[in-house]
């Protein structure tokens, strides 16, 4: 519709020599140049509803002001990692699972020293404070 509404500017404005032509395309010109407009004006309110109806904000303006402001702030996903042996992960579920792997490591009892078996000594016992009640 663009394209049609600029050509129909471009042929209005080039007819010099006849003036019933030059008309003619004016007329052309301006009647698409308002309907051009009034699609424009619809679409625009069209997508305002539709935004408006998706917020799920008690105030659907505050979204609408961050966004003209310039403070809209996207939170970022995690989607893919690289592996180890330098493929990456193919889902949020293989990426979790990298992530724990990488920062929970597992038990190994053969790199426990004194102050590792006390603690776990500690933390296996139940406490029992003397304001305890049953």
């Amino acid at each position: 519709m663009r394209k049609t509404t600029n050509y129909l500017r471009r042929k209005y404005q080039t007819a010099r020599n006849n003036e019933e032509k030059k008309e003619k395309n004016k007329a052309s010109y301006f009647a698409q140049k308002s309907k051009y407009a009034a699609t424009i004006k619809g679409k625009k309110t069209k997508s305002l509803i539709e935004y408006c109806s998706l917020t799920i904000d008690a105030n659907t303006w505050n979204t609408v002001y961050r966004l003209a402001a310039g403070n809209n702030k996207s939170n970022t996903h995690i989607t893919t990692l690289r592996e180890p042996e330098g493929s990456l992960t193919r889902d949020t579920q293989e990426t979790l699972r990298l992530i724990l792997e990488y920062f929970t490591p597992e038990d190994n009892d053969l790199e426990f020293n004194d102050h590792h078996k006390q603690v776990r000594d500690i933390t296996a016992r139940l406490p029992n404070p003397p304001d305890d009640r049953d």
